[in-house]
């Protein structure tokens, strides 16, 4: 089984993205100091805003602080290229890369698994072992919720992943999607509860957000973390997590169709 997945075309994909991460020390290290030094700033922020109070509206200044450091490393982690795609629909190379016995999309998630696996082990842990000691992070409610939390930062990613899919398969029409993705990050980054946490968001749009698939990217994994989703409540994050991931995957292989037709036709 081991030897199979080894010789796996998009296994060694991964392995070679996570090993390319690996070559860049500098890079790694100014990124590391960039994470710390963001959370930091951010933490000391809230401190402020809280003013020495142990609670604002019912939610612990432990648990903003908890919460807020795990959507800013998941964030930092789960970056994705959303130029991949659209360099080679550009350059004429996707063409070429058709011909290839291997799915384009398939291999460029498999990139992206193994770039993020890096920034897990490289900015994630150690950015987390750091705010752990100095900020007092709360401690997963229980061992099971952790292992819970894990599977609902596994959706998240797939479903972070999906979209910025779409997004660069949008190059097949649009020339430049900088903007777009730039759109992305910025609706996502307000909405899935990065820079302000979904607790402290008008009641209005946080029902709003109920309809959506943001307030389970970040924040249901962190509330699983902390115990504060029942089972019932946890058992409907992860079944919104997979509907909305199929209606992304759904979306993003019609549009990679009707862009491949439109290669085909314009004789690519």
């Amino acid at each position: 089984m081991l030897d199979v997945l080894k010789s796996n075309k998009y296994i060694k994909i991964m392995r070679m993205s996570f090993s390319q991460s690996t070559v860049f020390r500098a890079s790694y290290f100014f990124g590391l100091v960039n994470s710390i030094i963001s959370v930091f700033i951010t933490v000391s922020i809230w401190k402020a805003l809280y003013g020495g109070a142990e609670s604002v509206d019912g939610i612990s200044f432990s648990a903003t602080v908890t919460n807020i450091v795990f959507s800013m490393l998941l964030s930092t982690a789960f970056g994705f290229n959303d130029f991949a795609i659209a360099g080679k629909v550009h350059s004429g190379a996707v063409a070429s890369e058709l011909l290839k016995p291997m799915s384009i999309s398939l291999s460029n998630m498999f990139q992206a698994i193994g770039s993020n696996l890096f920034k897990l082990i490289g900015h994630f842990a150690p950015t987390l072992i750091i705010s752990a000691i100095f900020f007092k992070l709360l401690p997963p409610k229980s061992f099971a919720m952790l292992l819970l939390a894990a599977v609902s930062v596994i959706f998240g990613f797939c479903l972070l992943y999906s979209i910025s899919y779409i997004v660069s398969v949008t190059s097949f029409w649009i020339t430049n999607v900088w903007s777009l993705s730039t759109l992305k990050n910025v609706i996502i980054g307000i909405f899935a509860g990065t820079m302000l946490p979904i607790w402290f968001m008008p009641q209005s749009l946080q029902n709003a957000l109920r309809y959506t698939p943001f307030d389970v990217i970040y924040f249901a994994p962190v509330k699983i973390y902390l115990g504060q989703m029942t089972v019932e409540e946890i058992a409907f994050s992860f079944g919104k997590q997979l509907f909305w991931l199929g209606v992304f995957i759904l979306c993003g292989a019609l549009l990679w169709r009707k862009g491949v037709k439109k290669i085909v036709i314009a004789g690519g």
